[in-house]
């Protein structure tokens, strides 16, 4: 019986990692997640596991600031959201916006 499994990618810290290690070499968003699965399933089998990984679904989270990556969201939106099992988040960044905030609560004032 295979495990369904889904990749959960982080799209900036994985192209910015991407590009401090390949230099120029462009990544193939189509591959990544087959690549991520082999990788795991040496893992498991180095682990003594041989059950087989199916994937389910690669699941990108990225940010966009509307006003200069609109190349950007075009590939996110265009190609890489229409690409079997892939499906982006979007969310946009504004200049001088936080991403998110870090609500706390139960804090000693």
């Amino acid at each position: 019986m295979a495990y369904k499994t889904r990749v959960f990618i982080d799209f900036w810290n994985f192209q910015l990692n991407w590009n401090d290690r390949a230099g120029r070499d462009r990544i193939d968003w189509t591959a990544v997640p087959r690549v991520l699965l082999d990788e795991a399933r040496k893992k498991l089998e180095a682990a003594g596991i041989t059950e087989d990984l199916a994937l389910e679904e690669t699941l990108v989270y990225a940010s966009v600031n509307p006003a200069t990556e609109g190349k950007l969201r075009q590939f996110l939106e265009g190609f890489l959201d229409r690409q079997p099992t892939f499906r982006v988040k979007i969310r946009e960044r504004h200049a001088g916006q936080p991403l998110s905030a870090v609500v706390r609560t139960g804090d000693a004032a």
